[in-house]
């Protein structure tokens, strides 16, 4: 049940936000130019699924237990060995544009700070933690 929940409320969510915002050029569209759900199902069953630790909130109305929203967190883990936060490399896909209209880590302070944070673990096994990212 709370699955479903979750799925119907992310995507009303960005529907509500899709009128509101009829212009908008960041919405997640298709190849063909349709916006898209803002998250699958799939993702959203693997995440519950295989994310450990996993914990997180749920808000409802008190009188019908309508959901009104989540949150759900996870410790940061990767599977890569050489993996590094680095906002100014070009794999970090941040455009000229996104750079120009949003505030960003233009300096690389906070992925430096975000790569001194202490790490562990085997990428092989249960993949590399950090546990306060």
């Amino acid at each position: 049940r709370n699955l479903s929940e979750l799925l119907l409320l992310c995507n009303e969510a960005a529907a509500r936000s899709a009128k509101r915002h009829p212009g908008d050029s960041h919405k997640k569209k298709d190849a063909d130019g349709v916006q898209t759900k803002p998250l699958g199902l799939e993702y959203m069953a693997d995440r519950l699924e295989t994310d450990d630790p996993i914990w997180g909130y749920m808000v409802r109305t008190e009188r019908e237990g309508w959901l009104q929203g989540f949150i759900t967190l996870t410790t940061f883990t990767t599977w890569h060995s050489d993996f590094e936060f680095n906002s100014l490399v070009q794999e970090a896909a941040i455009s000229d544009q996104e750079k120009r209209e949003n505030r960003w880590d233009s300096d690389n302070s906070l992925s430096q700070e975000l790569q001194a944070q202490a790490h562990s673990g085997d990428p092989d096994g249960e993949g590399i933690i950090w546990k306060r990212v």
